[in-house]
C-alpha cells in the first residue's frame, strides 16, 4: 500500500486512496464514523502528548510505535529511581491478535537522563545492559540476583523472557530468543500475514 500510494502522481489519485485505506479498515462498513481510524489517531495524538522528547514527536520513539500498535497496556510498570539500573517501563499487554502470545511484556529502559525510552531485548540488551555500573555487566547471573532483591522476581524473570509460560532459569539465565522474535513481529505487525488476513 506504501508503495502504491507513492508512486500515485495527483492530489485527487491520493485523497482517493487514503479515503479506501480508511474504508476497508472500517469495522462497520459503510458507518459514517470509522472506529479504526478514529483509535488510530488517538492512539497517536497520545503517544505524542506523553512519549515526545525534545524536538522528537512521540509516534517516532519506542514507547510511542508500540502504544499506537498495541494500544494501552492492561499494566504500566515505571521504574524510575532504581539503585543498581537505569529507569524502566515494564508495559503487560494480552493479546487476541494470533502473531502475539496471549500474554506478555514489552520493557523500556532510558539510558541517559532527558533521553528518549528504548525497546529492551532480552538477547541483544540482557540484564546486564540495564545496570549502572561497568563492573557487572559481563555476570548476567549477579546481575539478576542485584535486580532480583530490588525489583522482586517477577521483573527479574521479565528481563529473561518477555513471556510469561516460557520457562527460565533465574539462576542460570539465558536469554530468550522468542521474545526478540515477538518484538520483531510487533514492529511489523501490521504487515504480518494474520493481520492481512
Amino acid at each position: 500500500e506504501k508503495d502504491a500510494f507513492l508512486r500515485l502522481g495527483a492530489d485527487k489519485e491520493r485523497d482517493a486512496f487514503i479515503d479506501r485505506f480508511w474504508a476497508i479498515r472500517n469495522p462497520n462498513p459503510g458507518a459514517p464514523n470509522n472506529a479504526f481510524k478514529d483509535e488510530h489517531y488517538a492512539r497517536i495524538a497520545y503517544a505524542n502528548q506523553y512519549f515526545g522528547i525534545g524536538t522528537k514527536e512521540g509516534w517516532r520513539t519506542d514507547r510511542g510505535r508500540v502504544y499506537i500498535t498495541l494500544g494501552a497496556p492492561k499494566q504500566r510498570a515505571p521504574y524510575r529511581m532504581p539503585s543498581v539500573t537505569y529507569p524502566m517501563e515494564i508495559w503487560f499487554y494480552s493479546s487476541s491478535h494470533p502473531a502475539l502470545p496471549p500474554f506478555f511484556y514489552v520493557v523500556f529502559y532510558q539510558r541517559d537522563i532527558g533521553d528518549e525510552y528504548r525497546l529492551y531485548s532480552p538477547f541483544m540488551d540482557g540484564p546486564q545492559g540495564l545496570v549502572t555500573t561497568d563492573n557487572n555487566r559481563g555476570r548476567p547471573a549477579q546481575v539478576l540476583r542485584m535486580i532480583d532483591q530490588e525489583f522482586g522476581r517477577e521483573v527479574a524473570r521479565t528481563l529473561i523472557s518477555l513471556i510469561p509460560d516460557e520457562p527460565v532459569d533465574v539462576n542460570n539465565p539465558r536469554p530468550s530468543m522468542a521474545s526478540d522474535v515477538m518484538l520483531n513481529t510487533i514492529k511489523d505487525l501490521a504487515n504480518h500475514p494474520m493481520s492481512k488476513e
